[in-house]
């Protein structure tokens, strides 16, 4: 459902955020198209962020639900609980920290009504100081500007998800960011949509929950080189040779409600690109397993083959190369 009548709802999850909540709450009572309801779901702060969510709550003019968990959940856990508690036909979710600008939501149906084949949106943010200031920078022109892909893209506090695919996606693995989960496996299947407009500022301080290069004003190729270029990847490729195993098994479970939301032989289509992947990410931690001298012969090999052009070309092939 994407017309007038569609329900939005909000999945916000919190842990001591007494110190910013408030201006993100009073963020989204000046939605154009306000929220159906603001689903919260706190992890056991010790501050007064429920105090000040529920007062909030008793002059809204959308509904207010604060759930207190008995026992912490942890980032992922959280959010997949949130999310499993709202009821609106588009779910978008947010931290705590910070601050969608009036057209937020309205946008974002917008582009939910225009683009009716796709499931999952992510909107663009601008990157913002501790107090809100806003630098000239944006979390998509960052990513591109460092020469990451569209596919690559993922920000969780800029997702908003059909509950036709939040039911496919639910419950959110533990092993994984639940950002990267619901976009890669959206990418997946082809129903991930990008919403080009910053439609928030994402705030930058000392106590963020994530830390990410592209949260930078101004990041550069040599800072993601001095970072992650020269660094031994072979523990974070095991990782995420993991990570498309699990996507794997779920496309595998979902793969009747997948080709229904996606078309006919999504679900293959995916398993495919997720095997070709597995196998790209085996190929490259063997090869560093040699020393650097015995990397060259096979590093040519591979880029005869045309195995580097499968994802970022010459800059894999000289990483694996001088990397330890």
């Amino acid at each position: 459902m994407v017309s007038g009548h569609c329900r939005i709802s909000i999945a916000m999850t919190t842990f001591n955020g007494a110190k910013f909540v408030l201006e993100q709450l009073r963020s989204f009572a000046r939605q154009e198209r306000p929220p159906d309801e603001l689903i919260v779901c706190d992890d056991g702060s010790s501050d007064d962020t429920v105090a000040i969510i529920k007062e909030f709550g008793r002059q809204s003019r959308f509904p207010v639900h604060v759930h207190l968990n008995p026992q912490r959940l942890g980032f992922t856990g959280n959010f997949s609980q949130a999310a499993s508690l709202c009821s609106g036909d588009l779910v978008s979710f947010s931290d705590q920290d910070d601050y969608w600008l009036p057209n937020k939501l309205s946008t974002v149906l917008a582009e939910a009504t225009r683009h009716i084949s796709k499931q999952l949106f992510i909107n663009d943010e601008i990157i913002a100081s501790g107090k809100l200031e806003a630098s000239k920078a944006t979390a998509f022109g960052n990513a591109r500007k460092l020469g990451c892909a569209d596919s690559d893209l993922v920000a969780g506090c800029c997702t908003t998800i059909r509950k036709s695919l939040l039911n496919v996606l639910l419950p959110f693995p533990a092993t994984m960011a639940y950002d990267k989960w619901a976009a890669t496996m959206a990418d997946f299947v082809g129903l991930k949509q990008l919403i080009e407009e910053p439609l928030q500022l994402y705030r930058r301080h000392d106590r963020n929950a994530t830390r990410s290069l592209l949260a930078l004003p101004s990041p550069t190729q040599w800072t993601v080189f001095r970072h992650h270029g020269i660094s031994d990847p072979r523990a974070a490729w095991e990782a995420e040779i993991e990570h498309l195993g699990v996507f794997e098994t779920r496309i595998r479970s979902c793969r009747e409600q997948i080709d229904t939301l996606a078309g006919p032989e999504a679900g293959d289509t995916a398993i495919e690109r997720i095997v070709r992947e597995k196998q790209w990410l085996m190929t490259r931690r063997q090869l560093l397993d040699r020393s650097r001298f015995r990397r060259f012969p096979e590093i040519y090999r591979l880029w005869r083959t045309g195995f580097y052009q499968q994802r970022y070309g010459l800059r894999s092939a000289v990483k694996d190369a001088v990397r330890r």
